[in-house]
């Protein structure tokens, strides 16, 4: 169990949201009386959610892989899962600072044996005891001691009625001095769509990008303003490479137009924007219409009558490449077709000169 198998689908702002479980690639069925198959000696599960029973053994610790508790495992990724979202980050985030890719999974899987739970950070002290008592009953290294599902809705933590909204803080900003002056010659629909990639992105994807490791390992509670802070990160680090429709990054930036798409018709409306701003919903609007008009400028003539006052995920990927690129839409009125065309053409070239320099220095594209 992950965030990313954790689906929402059915929601209003006067009834609880309901989720839905996905993938089930790794589930058996078992009976009453029956046990659960042995894992593979590789391991199975996604490597920072899987519990310590089902990861590849680690030399010199006990594995209490015996006898698996049906539904313990899966107690685990719970308590994993609620770190996650109360503190922003993993609880074996601790792992991150190792730049060897190998070293930094045997590392996990090292922390995930021990049930070594990052409580260092100050997002771990804000947290209520009855939070920390919870998630340290499933991030449990023995599963026969972990709280099962049973005992986990009759925990302290899940029977609080009345959250006081002052046990949580916001994380001091994080300095950003060398992203601050690209992000503000960004515009609103920029700045927007760059929060949303920042809040698609994971720690282990940003992991793997040398120049943010440094900013993730810091504290954080995973607050508006750290949000803000990592899209402008990300714009300073994003390279023409990760527009590619085979990079690892594109499904990336699909989840972030998904985001924004509210009402999930595959394009951004004003509706769909003017959600994602603070005001009134007059103003916020009209804003958002000035952001498409901005964008969508030029294109109005080949475009369905459904789509001329939106924004596809084409236009979205546009706003977020020219952002790296520092290119503004700024087409001439009296031949928009034309510039439009000129400027896509630019981006275009930059991002295949990019990619066949990459292909040259090391035989692949990134």
């Amino acid at each position: 169990v992950k965030p990313e198998n954790l689906l929402l689908y059915s929601y209003d702002d006067k009834a609880v949201p309901c989720l839905k479980l996905a993938d089930f690639g790794w589930a058996a069925v078992v009976g009453p009386s029956e046990s659960p198959p042995e894992p593979p000696g590789e391991g199975v599960g996604s490597l920072w959610y899987a519990p310590p029973e089902l990861n590849p053994p680690v030399a010199g610790l006990q594995v209490f892989a015996d006898k698996l508790p049906l539904g313990k495992s899966d107690m685990w990724s719970v308590g994993v899962i609620t770190y996650l979202l109360l503190t922003g980050h993993s609880p074996f985030n601790t792992a991150i600072r190792i730049q060897d890719p190998d070293a930094r999974e045997n590392e996990v899987l090292r922390l995930a044996a021990l049930g070594a739970v990052n409580t260092s950070v100050k997002a771990w002290e804000i947290l209520s005891e009855e939070a920390r008592s919870f998630i340290l009953a499933l991030v449990h290294a023995n599963p026969a001691e972990r709280m099962s599902a049973r005992e986990a809705c009759c925990h302290q933590f899940m029977l609080m009625q009345d959250a006081d909204p002052t046990r949580l803080q916001i994380a001091a900003p994080f300095p950003i001095e060398d992203s601050a002056s690209r992000w503000q010659r960004l515009d609103g629909l920029q700045h927007l769509c760059w929060i949303s990639v920042a809040r698609a992105s994971t720690e282990p994807e940003l992991a793997e990008i040398s120049l943010l490791r440094d900013f993730v390992r810091l504290d954080s509670t995973g607050s508006s303003t750290y949000i803000e802070q990592l899209a402008a990160k990300l714009v300073t680090v994003a390279l023409p490479s990760w527009f590619h429709p085979q990079a690892a990054w594109f499904d990336m930036l699909y989840l972030a137009f998904l985001y924004l798409d509210v009402d999930c018709d595959g394009t951004l409306s004003v509706e769909d924007l003017s959600l994602h701003l603070e005001g009134e919903s007059g103003a916020a609007k009209e804003v958002a219409n000035a952001w498409i008009f901005k964008w969508r400028h030029g294109l109005q003539a080949s475009l369905p009558v459904s789509t001329m006052n939106a924004l596809s995920f084409a236009d979205f990927h546009r706003v977020l490449c020219s952002a790296i690129l520092d290119q503004e839409p700024c087409w001439d009125v009296a031949t928009p077709d034309r510039m439009l065309h000129r400027r896509m053409e630019a981006i275009d070239e930059v991002c295949l000169r990019f990619l066949d320099e990459e292909f040259e220095n090391y035989g692949v594209g990134i």
